[in-house]
């Protein structure tokens, strides 16, 4: 297999793997820059002079292929995903169709977007054929702010992705790896606890069916501290960790009002840079009243061949963008 590359892209930081994937991902190179000025502003343009700084620099002095490369997007919360249901079409007139809806769905000016949509079912309903789908919209200025940048390193793109995506399809491959149900009805969520936020991603069987990313700009001070025994973490930020379960419980409860009533949790998978500072499996466990798995040892991963000693948690998100 030829290598791939993955750039995982956030507010200040970077991310670049370079592996192979056949049954597993071979990972042979990982680097990582932080920037101290955001090169994503506001969740919506591109400081693209910084970016093309730290990450020319990056692959350049780490001798990184150009070619083959996914780039994803982490920690945007302005990114906007809705499920709906609209009459089975051809894609060009799903499309069209999505652009006029995303207009009455989303409250911003979707000129100022990029729409797209990731189909998850058809089903008739009475003597009509319909579709379920997950429409999104990320901001244009991103993604061309992104693509200037590319243009400029001369990588040759193959791809622009979101982590939730990234995150589906390396718990998704774990699962299948580990043989766990992958039928239809069986409903799982992932929670992956980043540096100054959290993105939720609910999926079912082998289908991602709602994201969000929440900001969290306080996690920064658990990243950077050293003493993060469980004392010094509940006696200092108590708070802070029932907040974040507090919100993913409510993006679960509101989940369960789009068509989901029903659905109950199989697994909830725990990850992230912060995932082995921030205990929060049974306070998860507790207000969802699901089983909590860490994701820190993933079987995916071919450990004969790779590098050592990899912080799987902090670059899981890269991970995925090697499954493209």
């Amino acid at each position: 297999m030829s290598k791939k590359i993955t750039i995982e892209i956030g507010k200040n930081y970077i991310k670049i793997l370079e592996g192979t994937v056949n049954k597993k991902i071979l990972i042979s190179k990982v680097f990582e820059i932080e920037s101290d000025d955001d090169f994503i502003r506001d969740d919506s343009r591109v400081e693209e002079d910084i970016l093309y700084k730290l990450l020319g620099e990056g692959i350049i002095n780490n001798n990184f292929t150009k070619n083959n490369v996914t780039i994803v997007l982490s920690g945007i919360a302005n990114v906007l995903i809705r499920e709906m249901v609209i009459p089975a079409l051809s894609p060009d007139k799903t499309y069209s169709l999505l652009k006029f809806e995303a207009k009455q769905s989303f409250p911003v000016n979707v000129e100022n977007f990029v729409v797209d949509y990731k189909q998850l079912s058809f089903f008739r309903e009475g003597k009509t054929k319909k579709q379920h789908i997950l429409m999104v919209a990320v901001p244009k200025n991103i993604i061309e702010g992104i693509i200037n940048v590319s243009e400029r390193l001369h990588l040759r793109v193959t791809k622009i992705d979101l982590e939730s995506n990234a995150l589906w399809r390396v718990v998704s491959r774990e699962r299948g790896i580990l043989k766990e149900e992958t039928a239809t009805e069986n409903t799982f969520m992932i929670v992956n606890l980043m540096r100054y936020y959290v993105t939720v991603v609910i999926c079912k069987g082998e289908k991602l069916l709602l994201a969000k990313t929440f900001p969290f700009y306080q996690l920064e001070r658990i990243f950077r501290s050293e003493d993060m025994s469980e004392e010094v973490l509940f006696t200092y930020y108590g708070y802070m960790l029932s907040e974040v379960v507090e919100n993913v419980a409510k993006f679960y409860e509101f989940f369960k009002t789009r068509r989901h009533a029903n659905e109950t949790l199989s697994n909830i998978y725990l990850t992230g840079e912060l995932c082995k500072k921030m205990d929060i499996g049974e306070l998860m466990k507790a207000r969802i009243n699901s089983n909590t798995i860490y994701l820190e040892n993933l079987n995916v991963i071919d450990k004969t061949n790779s590098l050592e000693e990899l912080n799987q948690c902090s670059i899981v998100t890269a991970i995925g963008g090697l499954l493209t």
